[in-house]
C-alpha cells in the first residue's frame, strides 16, 4: 500500500501484532471522525471502528485485514437513513473490501448543554457513560493531577445521596486521591456545563479545568 507521495507505507505494529497491510484508526471518531475520513480518504481508506465508544481491538484488525495483500478494495463508509445531529453523526455502514459490513455509530461528547443520553439511574455509571467521561475529561479534573481518566475514579459532582444525577453533566474524572481532596472540609466543586469543572479551595480560589482537546 502506498501514500499520497508514492512512498510504501511500513507495516504497522500494535504490541506483538504486525499488520502487513497498514489500516488507520479513529481513536475517537465521535469528536475527530470528519477530518479523519478526509486523511483516509485520501489514502483510499475509511474509519476502522466498532463504535464511538472503542477501536477494533489489534488482533481483530489483523484477521479483517489478513489476505489483502495487492491493490485493496475499496472501503466504504456510508450514512444509514439517520442523520443524527450536526457534524457528521449518526448510524453510518462501513463496508470492508471482503463485502462484510460493520455498523457504527457516531455520537456526540457534551461539553455545552447536556441530553442525559446515556444517564445511569443507578449510583454506578453504565459503560458507555463512565467511557464517555473518559473521554471527555482524559485525565483527573484536579487542576494540578494528571492521573489518566481510566485509572481514576468515575465521581459524582453533587453527591449521588445528595440528588446527583449518575450522568455526564455531574460526574468527571477523579483520581483517589483528589477524589478524596473533594471530600475534605472547605472545598467545593461544581460542574456548571458537562465537562467544566469548577474547584474552590479553601482559601476561596476559583479553578476551572475544561474537557479535552483532541486535535483536530
Amino acid at each position: 500500500m502506498t501514500g499520497p507521495d508514492n512512498k510504501r507505507l511500513k507495516p504497522l505494529k500494535i504490541g506483538d501484532i504486525t499488520l502487513a497491510n497498514p489500516v488507520l484508526l479513529a481513536p475517537m471518531s465521535g469528536i475527530t471522525d470528519a477530518p479523519f475520513r478526509r486523511l483516509a480518504a485520501t489514502l483510499g481508506l475509511s474509519g476502522c471502528t466498532r463504535d464511538t465508544l472503542g477501536p477494533i481491538p489489534a488482533a481483530e484488525l489483523a484477521r479483517l485485514t489478513e489476505g489483502a495483500a495487492g491493490p485493496p478494495a475499496p472501503w466504504e463508509f456510508t450514512r444509514i437513513n439517520d442523520p443524527g445531529p450536526p457534524g457528521g453523526f449518526g448510524t453510518w455502514t462501513l463496508t470492508l473490501p471482503d463485502g462484510r459490513n460493520l455498523t457504527v455509530r457516531l455520537e456526540p461528547v457534551p461539553t455545552a448543554a447536556c441530553d442525559h443520553r446515556h444517564e445511569s439511574r443507578a449510583y454506578q455509571p453504565n459503560a458507555p457513560l463512565r467511557h464517555l467521561v473518559q473521554v471527555r475529561d482524559y485525565e483527573c479534573t484536579f487542576p494540578t493531577c494528571s492521573r489518566h481518566a481510566r485509572e481514576s475514579d468515575f465521581e459524582h459532582a453533587v453527591p449521588y445521596d445528595q440528588g446527583g444525577r449518575t450522568c455526564a453533566c455531574n460526574a468527571g474524572a477523579r483520581s483517589r486521591a483528589c477524589h478524596q481532596v473533594k471530600q475534605s472540609p472547605g472545598w467545593t466543586l461544581t460542574q456548571p456545563r458537562p465537562g467544566w469543572h469548577q474547584w474552590t479551595t479553601p482559601a476561596g480560589r476559583i479553578y476551572t479545568q475544561g474537557p479535552k482537546r483532541y486535535p483536530a
